[in-house]
């Protein structure tokens, strides 16, 4: 509805903008999760306004402050890892870097304009395996455990108290994370066409750790 509202100002005060929206990955009118169809309205409502747009579709996002990322970093520090059956899901996570560059290119570029581009790695990952790749790069060897059942509220409550997501916020990204596959579906055909980056996942988590690294240490905080 905020969504909606903003729309209809910008197209109602005769602005003719750019709209660039960074939807996720797996959204349509009838996902599993209420989070991603929320994401599916937004970009129904940004074709609706007919101005010049560009939706990007991203995952779980590697770099400073994506949630899924900052919940990666604490996880894999712990001396074991649970691994619950959601972690079987398989993904395709992206790095924020690559997705901020684009989303630089897009609000000039000719090439970007009224097109929807999947974004992910090369290779496609259960969530499992990139904890246990993300954790290898970090220089970390935890215990990863196989839980049973999806223990959806432990994501819950792991997102909303150690990456400070509000409760509400992080019971509809963990409901997304416990059942939707986050899949490019054009195998990086749109990412290619368009000159972004297909990177391998170590590629990726390489520059998402380094950014971290800086950003933390522009803050003087410990990475």
């Amino acid at each position: 509805m905020q969504a909606r509202h903003a729309l209809e100002a910008i197209v109602a005060d005769g602005s003719k903008p750019r709209v660039i929206y960074v939807s996720g990955l797996g959204a349509k009118r009838d996902a599993v999760s209420a989070h991603l169809r929320g994401r599916w309205a937004v970009e129904d409502e940004v074709h609706a306004t007919g101005l010049v747009h560009t939706i990007f579709r991203a995952g779980v996002l590697l770099g400073p402050g994506s949630v899924g990322f900052e919940l990666l970093l604490r996880s894999v520090r712990q001396p074991v890892v649970p691994l619950p059956a959601w972690t079987e899901i398989v993904m395709q996570p992206f790095a924020l870097g690559d997705l901020l560059d684009a989303l630089e290119r897009a609000a000039t570029e000719p090439s970007f304009v009224n097109k929807t581009v999947q974004v992910g790695t090369a290779d496609r990952t259960t969530y499992a395996d990139y904890f246990r790749r993300a954790a290898a790069a970090m220089g970390y060897d935890p215990l990863f455990v196989k839980f049973p059942g999806a223990l959806q509220a432990l994501a819950s409550l792991a997102l909303a108290t150690q990456v400070g997501v509000p409760l509400s916020q992080a019971n509809a990204l963990a409901e997304s994370l416990v059942t939707t596959p986050f899949l490019v579906d054009d195998e990086g055909a749109g990412m290619r066409e368009l000159g972004i980056p297909v990177r391998p996942l170590e590629d990726a988590l390489r520059i998402a750790l380094r950014d971290t690294v800086r950003e933390r240490a522009g803050r003087g905080v410990p990475a």
